[in-house]
């Protein structure tokens, strides 16, 4: 049976575990963007040719996947759609025939909640109410919190399991790189230079800690700030696309950072980069989001902290830099990182085919 994934962006990424799954099982993955005009028209905007042709492709290939669904044999198909997505309507009639699984990351589904998708005065929440029951046979969850609010508020979908995002195992270290890995008061933040990821915070942290260099991987209009600030204790590396050139930077820091501070229509639902830093030896020290939550569990809840405090917090963890204590903690976290392999959550996205082979 053919699985295919259908996401509102294309990002591989996130489906990892159940690639490697298909892989197991030689079955065919294939991947679709359903969202089409959007990119299209930012591609157009900035005038950038090449990625222009990269999205008319994408969005030639969903629509001759359209016209086939109906045809197709019965299929398993991944959804990964942002809650109250008014295009669900759009896409359902299309997928009637097939095993159809939502795949979601988002924490907070109340109906009175904000979300990254207009309600239209409730409307769009009805329409969910009454077709996801209808329409998926699973939903697959990012984390505990989406599986609890979606439980919580619609109990009568269909049943909830947490499946996170995963790291390639080539990527761990090994326990013997972890324990001989040296300490260093090197501090990195890995994402997008964005306000709500809590940049202004680290510029805070790097002013009142001149003896931590702190090292910043990604892009956006943070930059500026970061370089403007003019602190020599900083260093900004911009997008870095190379996987090995992206370890050679982490492995000289011993503390990953991540100050996400939740928006009216953002949260950080799922820490991919800490739990990456992490599986490199690092400590991470995070706000209590919903993501980094997810990521540290509970053996490491203390290293979540309310956004509000993350400075002061952040301050008496350096100043209380004990070696021995750091030691306990990495272990604790390279261990946690471990559990979030590939392999480990194939083996979780293995329900998906049991599930489906039932009801075949």
């Amino acid at each position: 049976m053919q699985i295919i994934a259908i996401q509102d962006r294309q990002i591989k990424n996130h489906l990892a575990g159940l690639e490697r799954l298909a892989e197991r099982r030689k079955k065919n993955l294939e991947y679709h963007q359903f969202s089409i005009l959007r990119p299209i028209l930012a591609s157009l905007v900035k005038f950038d040719v090449q990625r222009i042709s990269s999205e008319m492709k994408l969005a030639a290939r969903f629509l001759w996947l359209l016209l086939r669904l109906p045809l197709m044999k019965r299929s398993i198909i991944i959804l990964g759609i942002a809650p109250y997505d008014i295009r669900i309507v759009l896409l359902c009639p299309f997928l009637a025939r097939h095993h159809v699984y939502m795949h979601n990351s988002w924490p907070t589904w109340s109906p009175l909640a904000t979300s990254p998708k207009p309600k239209y005065f409730g409307l769009t929440c009805k329409i969910w109410r009454h077709l996801v029951p209808s329409m998926a046979k699973g939903i697959f969850c990012v984390s505990q919190a989406t599986a609890d609010s979606i439980r919580y508020h619609y109990p009568n979908w269909p049943e909830c399991t947490i499946v996170g995002h995963s790291i390639d195992e080539s990527w761990i270290i090994t326990h013997d790189e972890l324990m001989t890995k040296g300490w260093s008061r090197n501090v990195v933040y890995v994402g997008r230079m964005v306000a709500e990821k809590g940049i202004e915070d680290l510029i805070k942290l790097a002013t009142k800690l001149p003896d931590f260099q702190f090292h910043f991987v990604g892009s956006g209009p943070m930059v500026d700030t970061v370089l403007n600030a003019e602190l020599p204790n900083t260093r900004c590396y911009g997008h870095v696309s190379s996987r090995s050139e992206m370890a050679r930077i982490i492995d000289t820091c011993s503390i990953i950072a991540q100050p996400s501070k939740s928006t009216s229509s953002w949260t950080e639902a799922f820490g991919i980069g800490v739990l990456e830093g992490m599986a490199r030896g690092l400590v991470p020290i995070t706000t209590d989001s919903y993501g980094s939550l997810a990521v540290l569990g509970p053996g490491l809840r203390n290293l979540a902290v309310p956004q509000d405090d993350y400075v002061s917090q952040f301050l008496s963890f350096a100043r209380s830099f004990d070696t021995s204590r750091n030691m306990a903690l990495r272990v604790k976290s390279w261990e946690r990182a471990a559990s979030f392999s590939t392999d480990a959550i194939a083996t979780i996205w293995e329900s998906l085919l049991v599930r489906t082979e039932a009801l075949a």
